[in-house]
């Protein structure tokens, strides 16, 4: 049974091969790894598994293993290390049901707070990449971390010795993807802006040396962490104003991208999102007020409809009608009469000083539908009329989407 907080080698027991008088066996070599600029050597060995421990003392390793390769080869482990390592049975994975139950299988088996090693070197088929898909789905669940992959290359062998290939940076690939879908989908910046960070900091440390500082690079960082705070609690004119400076210090950025092999490689993908990002402000964007405000008003809106986030997006809908009615009249958005009176307008209310700039049918349609529908969402269902959750979501879309073509077609 593996234990909490542990550390494990994981990697798949392999067939062994029939030598020259056909007897079955795990080819012998000598396996070298070199991390941090130092070169290790294993003692002969026909597994992979046996020189990563040798490696790496303070981590155990656990096989696993189909029937198979079990009954083929499980003696020669026990008699490769001394004891019988730990290991988990898995199916060998012909069918889509038998990789589901061999990722169960090893989910399952993964302790709480383990700290992983990934053996990709051998196994049946798909088995290398059922444990590290395994372990990744493990530690997205938060239950273990992985701290390397390794592949033993008998294809590079030279003379005598076997080299191991460093993967883990496939780990990275990996948290890369997920934190570009997360800004692109949900408009959730702070995974990224970790790696970005985790990236950044060995130069700024001195431990790594570049051509030149990446200071654009650096406060692209602060302005994405600005921007992501300010969308979240709808900030617009922080988030407009951060746009601004986002785009700015884009297109060096950018050219400072090719410094880093892992953002150089992701450059394309990363490059839509940071642009949409430093759309927000038109072009000719000094400070929030006026028409310019307005148009990145109805940026962002249109960006909440996108990434889904529907409170946002109903509540500055509402603040944009009001704001329109305010630019109407010649009026501060940020004064706070100035707004009463645009919201007694929309209300015609009759002694309503703005009520006739302000009143025309769509407009004070599109007033009454967000405003009850802004209730319905900041009162959280909570009254007695409320509407289920894909009706709230159909109209948000649809109204907030015609306010937002109202204000770009009537701006003066």
């Amino acid at each position: 049974m593996l234990t909490k907080g542990g550390k494990y080698i994981l990697g798949a027991l392999g067939l062994p091969r029939k030598d020259e008088g056909g007897e079955p066996r795990y080819e012998t070599t000598v396996y070298t790894l070199v991390r941090d600029g130092q070169k290790k050597t294993s003692k002969p060995t026909g597994l992979t598994m046996r020189a990563l421990v040798e490696f790496f003392p303070e981590f155990s390793p656990v096989f696993l293993t189909t029937g198979e390769a079990k009954r083929q080869g499980w003696q020669m482990v026990v008699d490769e290390f001394g004891y019988s390592p730990r290991y988990i049975d898995i199916p060998e994975g012909r069918s889509e049901e038998e990789i589901w139950n061999a990722v169960v299988n090893i989910v399952e088996k993964l302790p709480e707070d383990a700290e992983i090693i990934i053996d990709v070197t051998h196994g049946y088929r798909t088995l290398p990449l059922l444990a590290l898909q395994s372990a990744l789905l493990a530690e997205e669940m938060g239950e273990v971390s992985i701290s390397g992959v390794f592949y033993g290359a008998r294809e590079a062998k030279t003379g005598s010795e076997t080299p191991f290939f460093d993967m883990t940076p496939l780990l990275n690939i990996q948290k890369w993807s997920r934190a570009l879908g997360d800004l692109r989908r949900f408009s959730h910046a702070e995974p990224l802006l970790e790696l970005l960070k985790g990236t950044l900091e060995p130069v700024f440390s001195g431990s790594q040396k570049l051509p030149r500082n990446p200071a654009n690079l650096s406060s692209l960082a602060g302005h994405l962490e600005n921007m992501g705070l300010a969308l979240r609690t709808i900030r617009v004119a922080k988030a407009v104003d951060t746009s601004k400076r986002l785009g700015d210090v884009l297109p060096a950025a950018e050219r400072e991208l090719e410094y880093f092999p892992e953002l150089r490689a992701i450059a394309p993908f990363l490059q839509p999102s940071f642009r949409e990002l430093a759309s927000f402000a038109p072009g000719d964007y000094q400070d929030f007020s006026g028409k310019e405000a307005l148009l990145a008003m109805v940026q962002t809106l249109h960006y909440y409809l996108r990434t889904q986030a529907y409170p946002e997006a109903v509540t500055l809908a509402r603040e944009a009608l009001v704001s329109y009615c305010v630019h109407r009249n010649g009026g501060d958005f940020f004064d706070r009469s100035d707004r009463e009176l645009a919201e007694k307008a929309l209300n015609q209310w009759e002694e309503a000083r703005w009520q006739k700039t302000c009143s025309d049918k769509e407009m004070l349609d599109l007033w009454q539908t967000l405003s009850d529908l802004r209730n319905d969402i900041n009162h959280a269902g909570f009254r007695s009329n409320a509407r289920r959750a894909r009706k709230a979501q159909e109209q948000i879309e649809n109204v907030c989407g015609e306010t937002a073509n109202y204000i770009e077609t009537n701006l003066s």
